[in-house]
């Protein structure tokens, strides 16, 4: 996965926890903080950016998810019975 969509699906997904477990909700604030330091112009993300959407994605636990995508092309049919 690209550096840009591992940052992106890493901010959705910890958006997504609510933010409650204070291990994830710190990780959520650092990354956050860090782009928003971040110009229009820099649209290089520094190996320090994208460790935090890494140590995000693993600190979250996806696999009883519904509905989660992450990355780009997606499709999605979702049938939740």
């Amino acid at each position: 996965m690209d550096p840009m969509s591992l940052v992106a699906g890493a901010l959705a997904a910890g958006a997504s926890q609510g933010l409650a477990e204070s291990a994830i909700g710190d990780l959520y604030r650092r990354l956050k903080l860090r782009l928003a330091d971040r110009t229009p112009e820099d649209a290089d993300l520094d190996d320090e950016t994208v460790a935090l959407a890494q140590q995000l994605l693993t600190a979250i636990d996806l696999r009883d998810a519904k509905g989660v995508q992450i990355g780009n092309h997606n499709t999605q049919h979702n049938r939740f019975d």
